[in-house]
């Protein structure tokens, strides 16, 4: 199973990320995939990404590879090595998981359906956007395509890879976090996948935490963060909630977003604080630390909420605790799932162009939660999250062995869908529409002709009758 090297591809894109939004990220993600493949035609190193899978397929003599969406690498080593490859993805973005009435998209991914667009919306989404993030990303399209037939791959639609629809998609999600829509028999719901164990608290965190019991929890993922004036919106927001009495404290683990906090912030009520004394452990009730185990401090009876980017996998450990959500999305999946988020009830969400005064009422309202509304529908989400997580890593090993046992040269045409073997007009009995339409047009075309014919054959007899009494 692959989710790739972070030396190599994570790495040449988590400084790029910061607040880039939908087309910034697909430019950075197809450039830093096209470096990795430029690098491959100049180097021998083992620790490239596709000679290393390559190698490791070699070696261990691989019956089936699990590739994660973006390691191009894994998937082209599999396809010439004609080993069946299972992509592993966090949502269905796939065409075989595509409605007309869904946004499965990643580029184009807010609301997750159209239920809520408006003609407008609707339109610019489906018809307009697609063309203008096809002409943003057109040059590194060409450049990874022109890369990889340097590098002795034969040529394919860019980072569109054909192959894909040959390939069993393993979703980690479920229906209810995902819109329920008909899907192809190639895509598999084997989520949410949650780890059983995980690493415990410090027992400097967990002081804090047991000295306080309505506690916010702030963590914004691994690879994207967000500008410093952003942050200073989010922090300014827990500060003032603090103040306010909404919360008692906060826990933000920053990861990358370090090196964009200010130094001071200053609430509405005129009082400054130190972000250093945050990370000293000076202030008694705002304590940040660069990582934290975020499954440990979830289920940690103190804290009521998640300020998130919106990822997957945060999304679901914080519904597998119980705890309410509130998303500050940056891209790809993060959109749509703080749209359902906030759909669902479960929380809300706010991004980079919310006034400072709405992201405060957003952290109150989801802090209060005056009614219980969210917390009771987080409570229902928490049991669909636990139950399919239960067997969700049985349900995808059963596929994997499935895909090994019965593939044939690389492909498991078992699984393929006979339309496949039938031209497009058969498939969609369009010619058994066209003879229909035939058979009922016939009488009625046959009728014209008959009236036709009548009203000529009328309109001679009375021209032939005026012209005899003229005479």
């Amino acid at each position: 199973m692959s989710l790739g090297p972070k030396t190599v591809l994570a790495r040449k894109i988590e400084d790029k990320m910061c607040d880039v939004g939908m087309d910034g990220a697909l430019t950075t993600v197809l450039s830093s995939i096209t470096s990795v493949y430029e690098e491959g035609c100049h180097l021998t190193s083992p620790l490239l990404e596709y000679k290393a899978h390559v190698e490791l397929f070699k070696k261990y003599n691989v019956d089936v590879a699990l590739c994660d969406i973006y390691v191009m690498s894994c998937m082209d080593a599999a396809r010439i090595m004609k080993i069946p490859f299972i992509m592993t993805l966090l949502i269905a973005g796939s065409k075989d998981a595509a409605t007309p009435y869904t946004n499965v998209d990643l580029l184009t991914r807010g609301d997750p359906t159209t239920l809520h667009e408006s003609f407008s919306t609707r339109f610019y989404n489906r018809l307009i956007f697609p063309l203008r993030m096809a002409w943003i990303a057109y040059p590194e399209f060409k450049a990874l395509t022109k890369t990889k037939e340097r590098a002795g791959f034969e040529s394919e639609d860019g980072y569109t890879n054909i192959f894909w629809d040959d390939s069993i998609k393993l979703i980690n999600s479920v229906f209810g976090l995902e819109s329920p829509r008909p899907v192809g028999p190639l895509v598999e719901y084997v989520g949410p996948i949650i780890p059983r164990t995980y690493q415990p608290l410090t027992e400097d965190l967990k002081q804090y935490l047991d000295a306080h019991s309505r506690v916010a929890y702030v963590a914004f993922g691994q690879i994207a963060t967000a500008t410093a004036d952003s942050l200073t919106k989010v922090l300014t927001a827990l500060l003032e909630n603090i103040e306010q009495g909404s919360i008692d404290g906060f826990l933000w683990a920053t990861v990358l977003s370090t090196k964009n906090l200010p130094e001071t912030v200053t609430t509405s009520s005129k009082k400054t604080y130190i972000v250093s004394d945050m990370f000293n452990n000076a202030n008694p009730h705002a304590r940040m630390v660069n990582w934290a185990p975020q499954c440990a401090v979830l289920h940690h009876p103190s804290i009521i909420m998640f300020v998130s980017h919106g990822g997957a996998g945060s999304m679901h450990e914080s519904l597998f605790a119980g705890k309410r959500l509130v998303i500050f999305p940056f891209f790809a999946d993060q959109p749509g799932n703080a749209w359902t988020i906030e759909q669902k009830k479960l929380g809300s969400r706010f991004d980079k162009n919310t006034p400072q005064h709405k992201i405060n009422q957003i952290i109150r309202k989801v802090a209060l939660d005056e009614d219980g509304q969210m917390q009771s529908n987080v409570e229902r989400y928490k049991a669909l999250v636990q139950i399919h997580s239960r067997h969700g890593m049985i349900r995808g090993a059963d596929i994997v062995e499935e895909v090994a046992f019965l593939q044939q040269n690389g492909k498991i045409p078992h699984r393929y869908e006979v339309s496949r073997e039938m031209s497009y007009i058969k498939a969609h009995n369009l010619d058994l529409y066209a003879v229909l339409f035939l058979i009922l047009a016939f009488p009625l075309i046959a009728l014209y002709k008959i009236i036709t014919i009548f009203a000529i054959k009328a309109i001679q007899t009375i021209t032939r009758q005026k012209k005899l009494k003229s005479l």
